[in-house]
């Protein structure tokens, strides 16, 4: 059995006082996380509010973390992937696992927070054909090869990213399912 320390951090001003101060304090447990056993430490995104909201940007959290840690398996739980550009992610990621020395785990879903669609005008109907296309990208980017993508959503002509992950042939993929049939599906 395996043990991993996911993080949803909550902020609550009249507890937690300064952002800045409880934020170095997040990156602080979740690196000592590792001293105490863990197997894997999981940033979860969240937009917009004091629940959970303080990870906009999973693999920020995660390059930090990367630094403090030496074993640890660093996981985003989940990156939102309808809400960001694919190949963005994929770039941010691949740092991240060369910075880690190939710890990454790659957790994606939809969410199941509308707020957040609405605010980053993303129509939230589409999200599950369009995370499918996304990760379609991100794996062709990740090979190492030029690709091309000509899709419903995303079309990029012959292009090859870089850097490329360590771990071959890409980080290991997680898929968040909740809610409805079609999820699981």
């Amino acid at each position: 059995m395996k043990f991993g320390h996911f993080c949803l951090p909550t902020y609550f001003p009249d507890t937690d006082g300064d952002v800045g101060l409880l934020m170095r304090r997040w990156v602080d447990l979740l690196a000592e996380s590792e001293a105490l056993g863990f197997d894997s430490v999981w940033a979860n995104e969240h937009h917009f509010d004091s629940y959970g909201g303080l990870i906009p940007s999973p693999p920020v959290m995660l390059a930090a973390l990367s630094q403090r840690t030496a074993r640890v398996r660093l996981g985003t739980s989940i990156i939102v992937l309808p809400l960001h550009n694919p190949l963005e992610i994929a770039e941010q990621l691949a740092m991240v696992d060369l910075m880690s020395g190939g710890r990454v785990e790659f957790g994606i879903g939809r969410g199941f927070v509308d707020f957040d669609y609405d605010r980053l005008g993303v129509p939230r109907e589409d999200s599950q054909e369009r995370m499918f296309e996304q990760l379609d990208i991100i794996l062709k980017a990740w090979s190492g090869e030029p690709f091309s993508h000509q899709g419903k959503y995303y079309s990029y002509p012959k292009l090859e990213l870089w850097p490329r992950p360590e771990q071959r042939p890409h980080p290991p993929i997680w898929l968040s399912c909740s809610r409805t049939p079609a999820s699981y599906e």
